[in-house]
């Protein structure tokens, strides 16, 4: 996703979409 489409989500789905990441994150660091 780009910065720019990132900035037109709502709040909300701005933090679905980082909890998302961070879990996806988290998943790859620990392997």
């Amino acid at each position: 996703m780009k910065f720019k489409e990132f900035q037109q989500l709502t709040k909300e789905q701005q933090r679905q979409y980082f909890e998302a990441y961070k879990k996806e994150w988290l998943a790859t660091r620990n392997s």
